[in-house]
């Protein structure tokens, strides 16, 4: 029961720490933009700033730890004074996870870095250098991986006993994101990314989506040997304690 308790308050301090600071995150690049409003650059790019991937990975990473929120303050209470309608949003909550959440913020964070380290102007590094320093950059490119391990160790959920399901959810993410890139290009004539501008009429322009694909069913499918020898949870005894003793969190668990 104390190990259940402390894995609560430890999910419960991320998912605090994650809504504020992509909150302020997000608060301090719309002042940044407001600063450079008159920008040409900002003039032809801030319209389209809802449909860049990272700011949906951030509010959907704000939502699952808003409701996550809700969900470990009511199992804190006594069962009897337990709400039975949390259980269907617990349930909402914990496949909104595995399907959207986690996969989505492994393709933001690999697909970013990977442009970053390759060649910043793909991803429009005039542009985010103007609005964000490199602690907001990292807060939405890198923390959002902390993020979703700490999830993945500290809250411990049964392997569904088909994947079919989530892997539709994972995909269908993934398919409605590439619907609102192609809408864009055709409404302005002009992709999201500069990558996609360069690499359109390419053979190197649906590989990037079958990467994608892959990346998004891979970390899917990753998430489950994490559950397996989760530190906080259930089962698997014998690795959860090899696990604590490696990293030396007796005291964390006690």
């Amino acid at each position: 029961m104390a190990q259940t308790l402390k894995a609560i308050h430890l999910r419960m301090f991320m998912y605090a720490l994650t809504f504020s600071l992509h909150f302020v995150n997000v608060v301090l690049t719309h002042v940044w933009c407001y600063k450079i409003r008159d920008d040409p650059e900002m003039k032809l790019y801030f319209p389209y700033w809802t449909r860049l991937f990272t700011v949906w990975n951030i509010g959907m990473q704000m939502a699952h730890a808003f409701i996550g929120l809700i969900c470990d303050r009511d199992e804190l209470k006594d069962t009897k004074n337990r709400s039975r309608n949390i259980n269907y949003l617990r349930n909402f909550n914990s496949t909104f996870f595995s399907a959207v959440v986690w996969p989505s913020s492994w393709v933001c964070c690999i697909i970013f870095w990977f442009f970053y380290t390759y060649d910043k102007n793909l991803l429009r590094y005039s542009l985010i250098k103007k609005v964000m320093n490199p602690v907001t950059n990292h807060i939405g490119h890198t923390f959002i991986l902390a993020v979703v391990i700490w999830e993945a160790v500290f809250r411990p959920r049964p392997e569904p006993k088909s994947h079919r399901r989530n892997v539709f959810y994972a995909l269908g993410v993934t398919a409605i994101y590439t619907a609102v890139l192609w809408y864009t290009y055709v409404t302005s004539g002009t992709w999201v990314y500069p990558f996609f501008d360069l690499s359109y009429g390419t053979i190197y322009f649906p590989l990037i989506h079958i990467v994608t694909g892959f990346i998004t069913v891979g970390a899917y499918f990753a998430l489950w040997p994490i559950t397996r020898i989760t530190i906080a949870g259930v089962g698997f005894e014998k690795y959860k304690k090899r696990l604590v003793k490696n990293l030396g969190l007796q005291k964390i668990l006690q």
